[in-house]
């Protein structure tokens, strides 16, 4: 009986797990497979008594697409990649934006339709914005640019916490640094993040044991 009961209690929260998954707004299309993938591979390997897991990255693939080689050499690999957590500039604003240019007869900024556009970091965060120059302005984009980023490095080179990516490592416990290496050699992760939406379930991957983490990085690292 008592082993029918934690086998019903380990079902139960496996299922609890995956639906809280399928319920992340950060959690879509191939990185979310993958997850479902790895879930189902860490519950079986339990199941069986398994204590490798060198292989894990070609097997959530076959789980997810079969045998197919390509699947088997490339894909884990992709969506570790896409998840590499990482700052991006969003846009709020979507669609050409205004001239920010400062006016010189009045306070505030020009506001006309902008014929040119870029990235333009904010000094004191570092977190980017888009912002455009009309046709009037344009000629002063260079200094104004290069004046920004003059403040930005004075300010000590301010980085953004990461905003995108990441969100693997909600759900499963590992050496996601040195995982994310593997698949992005040379980058570094970036630390912070959103808080997931729901809460933060974790399964914990590791070979060996009764433990359920991951230790290894893929093969190949």
């Amino acid at each position: 009986m008592g082993r029918e009961s934690t086998d019903l209690r380990a079902i139960m929260a496996r299922d609890e797990r995956r639906r809280r998954m399928l319920n992340d707004p950060d959690l879509t299309g191939d990185v979310l497979l993958f997850a479902l993938a790895l879930d189902e591979l860490l519950a079986t390997r339990k199941e069986q008594g398994r204590r490798s897991l060198k292989n894990w990255v070609a097997e959530v693939a076959e789980l997810a697409h079969g045998t197919d080689d390509y699947y088997q050499r490339y894909w884990g690999k992709k969506v570790i990649r896409d998840d590499f957590p990482r700052y991006e500039v969003i846009d709020r604003n979507p669609g050409r934006p205004r001239c920010v240019a400062p006016m010189v007869r009045r306070e505030g900024v020009c506001g006309r339709s902008s014929q040119v556009w870029f990235v333009d970091p904010d000094p004191e965060t570092g977190e980017g914005r888009y912002v455009g120059l009309c046709r009037r302005h344009r000629p002063g984009l260079e200094g104004y640019y290069e004046r920004r980023r003059e403040q930005w490095r004075r300010n000590g080179k301010p980085r953004p916490p990461a905003n995108t990516g990441g969100v693997l490592r909600r759900y499963f416990n590992a050496d996601w640094d040195a995982i994310y290496q593997w698949a992005r050699p040379g980058v570094e992760p970036m630390e912070g993040g959103r808080e997931a939406t729901p809460p933060r379930p974790k399964l914990r991957l590791i070979p060996g044991g009764e433990s359920d983490d991951i230790q290894e990085v893929p093969d190949g690292a």
